[in-house]
Order: structure tokens, then sequence, then C-alpha cells
């Protein structure tokens, strides 16, 4: 079941730019990701994604790309991360 996944990450504009590039890839994202959002917030980049599952977020945080650059940035992963099942999608243009 797909699931959208939220947090703040905690690092400014200039540094979302740099260590989220994989995800702006639009031509190779990363492996379950549907669709990906960010805000500038109080405290960093509040981000909302939709993921084909909980699993393959993490994996990417962990293990891929955007985790080594996260990492790389010192970037710790949010401690407001929360995954919610997603019931449906609807796109309007």
């Amino acid at each position: 079941m797909a699931v959208m996944g939220t947090g703040t990450f905690k690092m400014d504009e200039a540094t979302y730019f740099k260590v989220f590039k994989e995800v702006h890839d639009l031509a190779n994202p990363p492996e379950g990701l549907i669709f990906h959002s960010a805000s500038v917030v109080d405290g960093g980049m509040f981000i909302c994604d939709f993921w084909t599952s909980e699993e393959m977020c993490l994996n990417a945080l962990m293990n891929g790309p955007l985790g080594k650059d996260l990492a790389a940035e010192g970037v710790a992963l949010p401690t407001d991360t929360k995954f919610t099942n997603v019931l449906n999608f609807t796109f309007a243009q």
C-alpha cells in the first residue's frame, strides 16, 4: 500500500537542493518514489513524499544516494517522521 511520509529535516534551502538532487532527477528517481514536495518552515525543510511503501522510503533514506548525501552533509533523519497509509491519489491540473 502506498504511504505518505512526512518530516522536517534540519537544513537550509541550499543544503536541501544539494542533498535532494536525486529526487529531482525525473529521468532516474529513487525506486518507489511517487511524488515529492518540500516547504521551507521554521527549523528547516518540511518534506511530504508519497512512496510505494514505507520500506522503499526508508531504504532510499538509509541505503541510497539520498541517504549518503544526507550523511555527507551531516543532516540527520527527522525526529518527527510520520508515515500514513494512502487511500487515494487525485491529480488536478
